[in-house]
This record gives C-alpha cells, sequence and structure tokens, in this order.
C-alpha cells in the first residue's frame, strides 16, 4: 500500500493534479459493491460517481439513483504520443507516457477525456 501511494502522488505532482485525495478508510465508509460506492459517494459529499462504461454492467443503477448518485460514463480514448521504441503500443501506464512526454502528458490525458 505505502508504494502505491508514493506511486500515486508521484503521478499527481508530475500531472499536476490538484483534486483532493482522499482514502476510503480516512471516509470510514462501509459495505460492498454498489451499497459501497453509494456510502463513499454520501460520505465524500459526492451525487455523481464518474468511471468507465463497462463498470455499468457491474452496478445497480437502479439503487444508485433512488440514493440521488447519478451514474456518469466516462469518454476516455487513450491517446497516441510519441514512445522512444518502435510502433506505438496502446494502453500502457501512464508512467510510460510521463517518461516519454514528460509534462505535457497532462495535456494528452486531459484532451483524451473530450
Amino acid at each position: 500500500v505505502e508504494l502505491n501511494m508514493e506511486i500515486i502522488h508521484l503521478f499527481r505532482e508530475n500531472l499536476s493534479i490538484q483534486r483532493p485525495f482522499v482514502l476510503q478508510s480516512e471516509l470510514g465508509s462501509i459495505g460492498t459493491g454498489t451499497d459501497l460506492i453509494i456510502e463513499i459517494c454520501r460520505d465524500a459529499g459526492a451525487n455523481s460517481f464518474l468511471n468507465f462504461p463497462a463498470a455499468a454492467g457491474h452496478l445497480n443503477l437502479g439503487l444508485m439513483k433512488k440514493a440521488g448518485i447519478d451514474f456518469i460514463p466516462a469518454r476516455y480514448r487513450p491517446p497516441v504520443y510519441p514512445q522512444l521504441h518502435g510502433d506505438f503500443i496502446y494502453n500502457l501506464s501512464a508512467l510510460d507516457m510521463l517518461m516519454n512526454c514528460g509534462p505535457v502528458s497532462r495535456e494528452l490525458i486531459s484532451d483524451a477525456g473530450k
């Protein structure tokens, strides 16, 4: 967990992500599945949940709607960016993009969600 947290903070710093970062354990949210998502949203003061469209198949969207939580499908197309060797390989880690593109990575990621 500590290594993952350091990596997350590295990405936040290098991609200039300013949004607050809160751990589930800090919120005190408990539950499983859709109930857990609803609790996290409530505890965080959110009325919407952004995730990839495929996640909708694993959630009870009716239960979320009843709880006042809107599911928002994320629009994201992985960007093509210059890689150091060979043909472009899709869907590598953001670390690959960061190492190949540096500070431009934030803009590439932002544009991919439009």
